[in-house]
């Protein structure tokens, strides 16, 4: 079995309506659901279980609070009855999401101003992947609906990554320092393909 694994979970989250979109989504709040999983292998701490050599299915309520925002950083901790992890994330100029914690990554897109795709990879001798819807709870993000929905994953091998989406070159960033089994820290380096979305106008869907 490979030692290499991902993990990707589908989710939609909402919120209340407020204020008028900014250039620089506010993804502050409090999110709950449950995922619709696959595991290969023993889980993570989230699907822990016996190792298996044949995938296995799984449910699991999951809560993502990001309770810092400054600018396009932001932080927080994504967390079950199993665990938490905390991570540090950034939105790019063209509203990409880029997020890392102890063990994986996250890249996702805005595709607009109510709704975003992340897809989470994980590293580990375990492959888990995970679909989960999730709501709102309290108070939301202060620019209006949010609905977050997370894509499948994309295979990879040490050195190198597949993956149907188009990387900008801080995407490749984070896939390189993960590859070498080392903390990544996360920075926004901008590339020609990447087009910032106008000052003050809503996030034009990709």
């Amino acid at each position: 079995m490979s030692k290499l694994a991902w993990i990707g979970f589908f989710a939609i989250l909402t919120a209340a309506p407020a204020s008028a979109q900014t250039a620089i989504p506010d993804l502050r709040g409090t999110w709950k659901g449950n995922s619709e999983s696959i595991i290969l292998g023993a889980g993570n701490p989230h699907h822990a279980a016996a190792p298996s050599d044949q995938p296995r299915l799984n449910s699991v309520a999951f809560t993502v609070t990001i309770d810092k925002q400054d600018g396009r950083r932001f932080s927080g901790t994504f967390s079950s009855s199993r665990g938490n992890d905390k991570f540090v994330a950034v939105i790019s100029r063209n509203n990409t999401i880029l997020l890392v914690d102890d063990d994986g990554y996250t890249v996702g897109t805005i595709l607009a101003p109510n709704r975003m795709e992340w897809c989470y990879m994980h590293l580990s001798q375990a492959a888990v992947v995970a679909l989960s819807v999730r709501q709102a709870s309290g108070p939301g993000p202060s620019k209006g609906p949010m609905e977050v929905r997370v894509g499948a994953p994309w295979s990879m091998k040490m050195g190198t990554t597949r993956s149907p989406w188009r990387y900008d070159a801080a995407i490749r960033h984070v896939l390189q320092s993960a590859n070498l089994r080392r903390p990544a820290i996360l920075h926004y380096a901008s590339s020609a393909a990447v087009s910032p979305i106008s000052q003050g106008g809503p996030v034009t869907p990709r």
